[in-house]
This record gives C-alpha cells, structure tokens and sequence, in this order.
C-alpha cells in the first residue's frame, strides 16, 4: 500500500511539473498579443510562484520576453498615434524596467547551468 502511495505522489509531483511549465509555454506564445498580454503575465506569474519552475532561467527569460513585446507593442501604438491612450509613458517605462529585471534574474539562472 505504501508503494502505490509512494508511486502516486510522484505522478502527481512530475504531473505539476509539467504543468507549470506548460504555463510557461503558453505565456511564450501569448507574449506578443496585445488582447492576450494580461493572461501572459499570469501564467508566467504562477510558474516563478511555482517551486518547480521559479528557479528556471527560461521561466524569467519568457517574462522578461514578455514584458519587452508589450513594450514593443504599446511603441508601435505611439508611432501610428502619438496620442493613443493605451501608450502611456510611465506604463512603458515600467515594462522596460520589468523586462530589464527578468532578464537580469534570468542570466546567473542560465550561467549556473555551465558550471
């Protein structure tokens, strides 16, 4: 009995596993969609809350990516038209800033996996 038990945490532990990083891969695709930009965040934001993946470095890389397309999007929006409300400034810059703190945190992450 304790064998079954055993063998069921363990699918349900590589199960979670999986999940959070399908959540990854999904944020990854959604990074450029402006519509889908909100769902993006959260999926990337429950997989670095998650054990399995928070210390990933492709986990921060994709948020980073993520951040940095919605930056991208928002300064297209500002050439087509300087006065769109959805290009604030001061929410771009935040993205930039985002973008710049993910990538940081996903670089000592990445090198760690050379040595």
């Amino acid at each position: 009995m304790k064998k079954v038990f055993a063998f069921a945490l363990c699918i349900a532990a590589i199960g979670s596993a999986g999940a959070q990083k399908a959540n990854v891969d999904q944020a990854s695709k959604l990074a450029g969609k402006t519509d889908q930009l909100n769902n993006a965040r959260n999926l990337i934001k429950q997989a670095m809350e998650n054990p399995e993946t928070q210390n990933d470095a492709r986990t921060y890389f994709v948020a980073g990516q993520i951040e940095l397309d919605a930056y991208d999007n928002a300064t297209k929006a500002k050439m087509i038209n300087p006065d769109d409300p959805s290009a604030k400034p001061a929410v771009m810059a935040d993205e930039l800033m985002n973008a710049y703190k993910y990538f940081l945190k996903a670089l000592p992450l990445d090198l760690s996996l050379i040595h």
